[in-house]
């Protein structure tokens, strides 16, 4: 119960103190959980705490090593923490012990682009992630077939598409992420805010990933993703009896 509540101030926004007592709680009464050292690990991503949040994805996995889960989330642990080869590993790893898990996919692709390995990453089958694979695409070259994808993704969306590859406020954060990457503040916050009214919990800790490196810094940005996360907890607030 302790590490539910942790998890669902978590994906409200609630300070995050709060959140990782309640973890920290859970694991005192049962320290051995793999699951609550994986908790543990994110709420202290969350806290900005990356390196922590590594050591602590590190024992969920060596107390739970089969689960495709844990190995998914060290590999995003690790690519926050700019450990990026260790992240490709991780996510391979995953995709050997469930190879129908698309996450990994998602976890590699990044990480290759973060390391500067764009064509390998071009090359990648991503699965639904499709505005990752146009990010490696525009990083190695291919940059007007990396704009037909997005813009095709967009209309998708916009137009309320029932074929899209992933739901559309996960859709919409990955399309965030692409303009991120291309440092177009506007429409970044824009698919933020759309992803946020769709689906309040995308784009959970991805935003702190280097993939967001060229609109982080921008003041415009940062205030307006704290607002988008005033009104998520607004929300959750609102829907409290």
């Amino acid at each position: 119960a302790h590490a539910v509540r942790g998890v669902a101030r978590m994906r409200s926004w609630q300070p995050i103190d709060a959140a990782l007592r309640d973890v920290q709680w859970a694991l005192s009464l049962a320290p051995n959980t793999a699951e609550y050292h994986l908790l543990h690990g994110v709420a202290l991503a969350v806290a900005g705490r990356f390196d922590e949040a590594v050591r602590e994805t590190e024992t969920a996995v060596l107390l739970d090593p089969l689960s495709p889960g844990h190995h998914d989330f060290r590999a995003l642990s690790l690519t926050v923490a700019g450990r990026y080869d260790e992240a490709v590993r991780e996510a391979r790893i995953t995709r050997a012990l469930e190879p129908g898990f698309p996450s990994p996919l998602r976890q590699e692709a990044r990480a290759l682009l973060l390391l500067g390995r764009h064509d390998e990453c071009a090359a990648m089958d991503v699965g639904p992630y499709l505005p990752l694979r146009a990010m490696c695409l525009h990083a190695a070259g291919a940059t007007a077939e990396a704009r037909a994808i997005i813009d095709s993704l967009a209309a998708a969306v916009n137009a309320g598409a029932a074929d899209l590859p992933l739901h559309p406020g996960a859709l919409a954060g990955e399309l965030a992420e692409y303009h991120a990457w291309l440092g177009d503040v506007e429409r970044t916050l824009h698919w933020l805010d759309r992803s946020a009214a769709l689906s309040p919990t995308n784009q959970f800790i991805v935003t702190e990933t280097a993939t967001y490196a060229r609109v982080r810094a921008d003041p415009r940005f940062r205030a307006e993703l704290e607002r988008i996360r005033r009104g998520i907890r607004a929300r959750v607030e609102r829907a409290m009896p």
